[in-house]
């Protein structure tokens, strides 16, 4: 064989080894795409299966939501009703001092302007108080 006869064989072997390794490449892309769709198709079914967990927590969060505000209303009409009730409560303490301390004015015991504390021969408490404060008979 002559040389450019070599030269054409080894050109033919070397094209033939280029087409078999195109060949096989594209085979190897074509299986690992194939396997990207089956677990892309895996994927969608498992998303799919996982619909009705997420509407139930969906609805499962919406009713926290709801079980929320009504908590909330709960514990405004509580606060309100606890307003109220200090309101109530204040009023009547301040009533209550009201009337010791008109007791205290009309009290002919009672001395306010004495240095001693007591009235004279009685030993009644007048030591003058603060607002607020009575005496505890």
């Amino acid at each position: 064989m002559s040389t450019t006869m070599w030269i054409v064989v080894a050109v033919i072997a070397v094209v033939v080894i280029a087409i078999v390794a195109a060949l096989a490449l594209k085979a190897r892309r074509q299986r690992h795409e194939e396997r990207l769709a089956v677990h892309a198709r895996e994927l969608r079914s498992e998303a799919t299966a996982r619909d009705s967990e997420l509407e139930d927590a969906r609805l499962r969060a919406s009713q926290a939501d709801a079980e929320a505000a009504l908590a909330r209303t709960e514990a405004e009409r509580v606060e309100r009703h606890a307003e109220q009730t200090r309101l109530a409560a204040q009023q009547h303490e301040a009533k209550r001092e009201d009337i010791l301390r008109e007791a205290d004015r009309i009290d002919p015991h009672t001395d306010a302007h004495t240095d001693s504390g007591t009235d004279a021969g009685t030993g009644s408490d007048t030591t003058p108080r603060a607002p607020g404060q009575h005496r505890r008979d």
